[in-house]
């Protein structure tokens, strides 16, 4: 066997530096499939004999194993061991311990070289994006064209008829409009043609120049004014009554003369005629009759009369309205001091119900002051509401919140001087007609604080205390044994100014008025359960709200049970039901429960009556034209209607206008029969009779306005 056939047979031992750390995967046992690796012997071509053959396989044994051991040790992952158990390991392997020595010896003089790195878009081959951009640039031309399809269809079903319909409008309008220019052009010039041209006038004569006077000697040159008496003025009446009382004679025997003669012409229709003059001499005989009446009760005495003290309210609409039409009406005699004004407000400012109180203190008070709440507006627009002689500021919003109307109404007391005719913080306690003087008593003390009370005299009085300050509570079975849990209780919306304390209960509003939907819509954005009863509405549940009607009684468990048999669980309950009339500082008018008629002047809380028109006393004990009541109709909400009622009680009072109050007491008595026809009780009666609408009918310098 030749050397070389003998090298080609020996095995291969290979070396693997693994990158595991343990010892055992380091070396490899040998693999006869492996190609022999150059050795430091060189190779001869001598024939060997059998134990020279084995000598020289162990020593290319022997220099494979120093090779691998030397790898092993160079190994970047075991370089941190200890080297007495890699020398161990080797030394496991057939190495000696001097060859284990030298071979670690000549790995420590090796310097260290660090690994060396490569970025990772070098070494691994990066993803083609291709693809992912032409998927993005898909979904964008495919929501664009979803965009643009549905903006299309918003333009064609919506904008576009719109569009079509205002530009045909506007070609209508401009074919109008050039046909309205066309006439006016065509009758300007049939006028022009018509009429005369320069050279067709007869040339004037030369007038005399102008004369330039100064205003002052005009007015040098006017005679004083002498002002009238009140005895002068009653005199004057008298004097237009005469004249007026001649005319009528001269016009009825006229009327009985064209009577006869459309009786000869016309005989069907001779009863309606003298019916109509009959009906009109009627008219005038009852409009002159209060005329005289107004004169003999009017301004009596000396020239210094103090007359039209108003109770209780003059800072509110009703009050300043009839302050400011008073002070118009007799100007002249309040400025010489023949007259004398005075209104009693028992707030500190002007404002009325508007005058808010944000957090009344039921500790300290029976009722607050005012009803208005933090979120209240007005329900007509301020052009309709306000007063005409004063409109509001540009920026005012259309329907008002309660502190800009009360900016307004100082406003309005700022510009007609109002203020230095009313008393603040005065209640009116007393106010008791006299026969023997033909005068009130009127007897004041301080709302607030202490101070000695105060007495005055008055002719006339205008009472405009308003009707929202007294509430009214039904009487409902089981309330109070519903109440007595200390969970539970009930208030007026009186008291009511925010939702919050109504978190997380469960409420129950009674009313179906304003304040009644206002607290229930308030109310149920915060509350666990808000059931809201009205009496003239079924059963229906809204999103936040359960509609019910009318209540049949409260249980002990904390149900309210509805007459139509169903029943809610509340633990509060709040009263929108309403308001009474309070007018107990009028000690001549009683109060007493409705009834569905009465032979005198009484208050049943719920209206006065009989009244004439609203505002004057009729079967009291005291003169028609002596007081006035301001401000009482229902549902009106305007302050332009108690500025007219204003106009109404001055003129009447003064004897500017003239009521016969007999007949007015006829057309009350009249309106309250049909009422009972409609209401079958007096309470029901009661309610509705400020509800009505009058028209007046009366008697002004001899016409009827």
């Amino acid at each position: 066997m030749s050397a070389k056939d003998t090298a080609s047979q020996a095995p291969e031992v290979q070396s693997v530096v693994a990158p595991s750390t343990d010892p055992v995967e380091v070396l490899a046992l040998p693999r006869e499939s492996q190609e022999p690796q150059n050795t430091t012997q060189p190779v001869v071509a001598t024939p060997l004999t059998i134990p020279e053959q084995n000598i020289f396989e162990e020593q290319q044994k022997s220099s494979e194993l120093v090779s691998k051991a030397q790898s092993f040790l160079e190994s970047p992952e075991l370089k941190e061991r200890d080297p007495k158990s890699k020398a161990q390991y080797l030394a496991d392997k057939g190495l000696s311990g001097d060859t284990i020595d030298e071979l670690q010896q000549a790995l420590a003089s090796i310097p260290v070289v660090p690994p060396r790195t490569y970025p990772e878009a070098l070494v691994s081959p990066t993803r083609s994006r291709l693809f992912d951009n032409l998927v993005t640039i898909y979904y964008f031309f495919t929501y664009a064209a979803g965009a643009s399809a549905v903006l299309t269809w918003v333009y064609s079903k919506f904008v576009f008829p719109r569009w079509v319909k205002m530009i045909m409008a506007k070609r209508r309008l401009r074919q109008h409009q050039l046909g309205l220019l066309k006439r006016l052009t065509e009758e300007l010039s049939d006028h022009r043609s018509k009429c005369l041209t320069p050279s067709m006038v007869a040339p004037s004569k030369d007038s005399k120049p102008v004369v330039v006077t100064q205003l002052q000697d005009l007015s040098s040159q006017i005679p004083p004014t002498i002002r009238k008496t009140s005895k002068q003025h009653t005199l004057q009446s008298l004097s237009d009554l005469t004249g007026y009382l001649s005319s009528q004679i001269h016009l009825t025997s006229a009327l009985d003369a064209v009577a006869r003669a459309h009786q000869l012409q016309m005989p069907g229709a001779t009863a309606a005629s003298k019916n109509e003059v009959h009906e009109q001499l009627k008219k005038d005989i009852r409009s002159l009759k209060g005329l005289l009446i107004n004169r003999r009760t009017f301004m009596q005495g000396n020239s210094l009369v103090s007359t039209l003290g108003r109770l209780i309210g003059a800072g509110g609409a009703a009050g300043l309205a009839s302050l400011k039409v008073l002070l118009d009406e007799l100007h002249d005699y309040v400025q010489a001091g023949e007259i004398k004004v005075e209104g009693f407000e028992q707030r500190e400012d002007v404002g009325g119900v508007w005058l808010a109180e944000p957090r009344p203190d039921p500790s300290k008070k029976k009722w607050p002051e005012t009803p208005v709440y933090d979120s209240l507006t007005t329900n007509v627009p301020h052009p309709i509401m306000f007063f005409p002689s004063h409109l509001a500021p540009p920026s005012t919003p259309l329907f008002t919140g309660s502190q800009k109307v009360n900016s307004y109404m100082r406003g309005y007391v700022d510009k007609f001087e109002l203020r230095k005719y009313i008393r603040f913080n005065a209640q009116v306690t007393s106010a008791t007609w006299s026969n023997s003087i033909r005068q009130w008593k009127v007897i004041a003390r301080p709302h607030q604080g202490s101070g000695n009370e105060s007495v005055s005299h008055f002719d006339h009085l205008l009472v405009a205390n308003g009707h929202y300050r007294h509430p009214f509570f039904p009487d409902v079975e089981g309330l109070e044994d519903w109440a007595k849990s200390k969970d539970r209780s009930y208030t007026h919306s009186i008291w009511y100014r925010t939702p919050d304390p109504y978190r997380n209960r469960d409420v129950l509003v009674i009313g179906g008025g304003r304040s009644g939907v206002d607290c229930s819509d308030e109310i149920s954005l915060v509350a666990r359960k808000t059931v809201h009863s009205v009496r003239s509405l079924g059963d229906q549940d809204f999103e936040h709200i359960i509609q019910r009607g009318a209540i049949s009684h409260f249980t002990s468990d904390g149900f309210v049970h509805f007459k139509n048999g169903r029943r809610e669980y509340v633990d509060r309950v709040i009263f929108a039901t309403g308001y009474q009339y309070d007018c107990s500082f009028l000690t001549q008018l009683p109060v007493e429960e409705p009834q569905h008629t009465s032979g005198h002047l009484y208050n049943s809380r719920f209206h006065i009556y009989p009244l004439a028109l609203h505002t004057f006393p009729l079967q009291a004990a005291f003169p028609p034209n002596s007081l006035a009541f301001i401000g009482l109709p229902i549902g009106i909400t305007v302050f332009s209607l108690v500025e007219v009622q204003a106009t109404l009680a001055i003129r009447q009072m003064t004897g500017g206008v003239s009521l016969d109050f007999n007949y007015e007491l006829s057309q009350a008595l009249k309106w309250n029969d049909e009422l009972q026809k409609s209401h079958p009780s007096a309470l029901e009666v009661a309610r509705a009779w400020h509800k009505k609408r009058m028209t007046v009918g009366v008697f002004q310098s001899g016409s009827e306005i």
